[in-house]
């Protein structure tokens, strides 16, 4: 996997989100059209993140009673792409956007874990470290799928 550009997120979520051009068409203005224009939209990484990744791909898809292996593995490496960007504001966008809404299960979490590339298990990690090392000992002695 490679350090997906912060100008080139919309484009690689595009390529590899299943059903991504299908979002984005239905999204409501303004935001629309600034992710189509990104990165020259005065848009925000955290809407983006939030309004057509988070909520209409990858919480359904990690929250299903039955996982769809290909969905989860483009929407991981879609993550993993941005997570080894070091950008502070593509870093943060992932914790607020991302990675803290693993948190709202423990299936999520479980889930998004067995997926997370290196670079996402990190932040994951990190976060855990921070707010539930109880939590974070549990997912490091879980079994590898």
């Amino acid at each position: 996997m490679k350090m997906t550009d912060f100008s080139e997120i919309v484009c690689a979520y595009l390529e590899t989100v299943p059903g991504a051009s299908e979002i984005l068409a239905v999204l409501p203005e303004p935001q629309r059209r600034s992710f189509k224009t990104w990165p020259h939209g005065e848009t925000d990484l955290f809407d983006f993140l939030s309004m057509a990744f988070v909520q209409p791909v990858l919480l359904p898809e990690l929250s299903a009673h039955r996982e769809n292996r290909s969905t989860l593995e483009a929407c991981f490496g879609f993550i993993e792409g941005m997570a080894l960007n070091p950008n502070a504001y593509v870093q943060n966008a992932l914790y607020f956007e991302v990675y803290e809404n693993f948190l709202e299960s423990r299936q999520i979490l479980f889930r998004a874990w067995a997926y997370c590339g290196p670079a996402a298990r990190s932040g994951v990690e990190e976060m855990l470290a921070q707010n539930n090392r109880e939590v974070l000992a549990q997912l490091r002695e879980a079994p590898q799928s």
